[in-house]
C-alpha cells in the first residue's frame, strides 16, 4: 500500500509524522503532471525496475466519498497520459449506476455504455471497439457509465472482466472510475488492477471511511 498525501507547503515536523505513519509521497502542488510521476514512481518501486513500463496498465480510482475529486483525478490524468503520442488511454465510468465521468472529459451524448461492450464481448475486435467508444482526443477513448439503473443491475462481474482483458490488448493504460462504493462488481476489478488509488481529504470524517476500504 503507498500513501500518497496532498499538502501545500507543509512543515518538516509534520512531514516527519507523515513519513513515521506509512506516508510514502507527497504531492505539494496538485496537478496532473505532479500525480502522473507520482504514479510512475510507485510503479518503479512496487516492480523493482528502473525501465518504464510497456505492458497495459489498470488503473482503479476510488473514492472515499463522493465529491472528493476521484473523477477529477481520473480525468485530468488520463488527458495527461493521452498527451503522449505512444499512449493508448481508455477512461471508463463504473461509478454505477449514475457516473458523470462524460461530463469532464466531453460535451458529447452518449451513445453507447460500458453494458452495450459488454453485451458485445464474444464479437468485439479492433473497429467495433472503436465505432463503440466515445473518442475524446486522438489517444483518448472514454466509456460511460450505463443510462439506465436497470443496465447497471444487470451488470456480470465475470463478463466485465472479460471485457477488461480484452480491452488491455488495445490500450496500453485503462483508468476506471469506481465511484465510492464498493460492491460485488468494484470488488471484482480491484483484482485485476496494477494499481489502485483511494482519494480522501485529509480531515477526520473521510479518515473514517478510508479505515474499511484500506482493509481490503
Amino acid at each position: 500500500v503507498s500513501i500518497v498525501i496532498v499538502l501545500k507547503n507543509p512543515n518538516p515536523d509534520f512531514l516527519i509524522r507523515l513519513m513515521r505513519i506509512g506516508v510514502t509521497d507527497i504531492i505539494t502542488k496538485f496537478n496532473a503532471k505532479n500525480c502522473l510521476e507520482t504514479i510512475n514512481h510507485i510503479n518503479n518501486k512496487s516492480t523493482n525496475k528502473k525501465d518504464e513500463i510497456t505492458t497495459s496498465q489498470v488503473l482503479i480510482f476510488m473514492s472515499a466519498k463522493g465529491g472528493d475529486g476521484g473523477t477529477t483525478i481520473a480525468a485530468c490524468l488520463a488527458k495527461e497520459l493521452a498527451k503522449n503520442d505512444k499512449s493508448k488511454v481508455l477512461l471508463i465510468d463504473l461509478a454505477l449506476p449514475f457516473g458523470d465521468l462524460d461530463l469532464f472529459v466531453s460535451k458529447e451524448k452518449k451513445q453507447f455504455d460500458i453494458t452495450d461492450l459488454i453485451s458485445s464481448v464474444d464479437r468485439l475486435d479492433n473497429s467495433l471497439v472503436k465505432s463503440m467508444v466515445q473518442n475524446v482526443t486522438e489517444n483518448l477513448d472514454l466509456i460511460p457509465s450505463p443510462v439506465s439503473f436497470n443496465k447497471a443491475i444487470n451488470i456480470i462481474p465475470e463478463d466485465l472482466i472479460a471485457l477488461i482483458n480484452l480491452l488491455k490488448d488495445l490500450y496500453s493504460t485503462i483508468l476506471i472510475d469506481i465511484g465510492s462504493c464498493l460492491n460485488p462488481i468494484t470488488s471484482e476489478i480491484l483484482k485485476i488492477s496494477n494499481n489502485h488509488f483511494l482519494i480522501i481529504f485529509f480531515v477526520h470524517y473521510f479518515l473514517l471511511k478510508f479505515n474499511f476500504p484500506l482493509k481490503l
